[in-house]
């Protein structure tokens, strides 16, 4: 675990510490598993358009969408995203710097308990396959294999992972 590890709702201002997250994540642990091509579309480099874009997603919040934020010493470490309406896990990364030190965990313990707070009796994911087995010992079943669909139309190999909550 990381010295005083805050989780903290998230803010538009965090958009570029959660992009960089992102993308430092997917490059670093994804390699073990997609092509060079999958990685670049899944999580582009970070950009002033894509900082804004996420800044506007996080205010106007169309789909209802809670972020939250791991910090250590006052810098983001990690963030999660859920949308309790659709069940769904939506995101839970953590820099390549800060993993394997309770950070994820922490994340993922949030976000459930946040789902338990809205009525939310079970979360799914499309997780990487990079990510399974972070999911799986973290109480998470495999619901089926398949394909998550990129912006491009391009097929990403991915794992429907389920945990009933309560």
């Amino acid at each position: 675990m990381l010295p005083k590890l805050t989780i903290r709702v998230a803010r538009d201002e965090d958009a570029e510490a959660i992009l960089q997250i992102h993308y430092a994540a997917v490059h670093e642990f994804g390699l073990r598993c997609y092509t060079q091509e999958i990685l670049d579309e899944w999580s582009s480099e970070v950009n002033s358009i894509r900082i804004e874009k996420l800044r506007r997603t996080m205010i106007e919040n169309p789909e209802g969408e809670l972020w939250i934020v791991a910090e250590s010493n006052e810098q983001i470490v990690g963030f999660g995203l859920i949308v309790p309406l659709n069940n769904e896990l939506r995101a839970c990364y953590v820099s390549p710097a800060s993993t394997g030190k309770g950070v994820g965990q922490a994340i993922l313990k949030e976000l459930e308990s946040q789902a338990l707070k809205r009525g939310v009796d079970f979360l799914q994911a499309d997780a990487s396959l990079n990510a399974e087995g972070f999911y799986v010992r973290n109480g998470y079943s495999i619901a089926s294999r398949g394909q998550h669909l990129l912006r491009s139309g391009r097929k990403m190999d991915c794992v429907l992972m389920r945990k009933y909550l309560s």
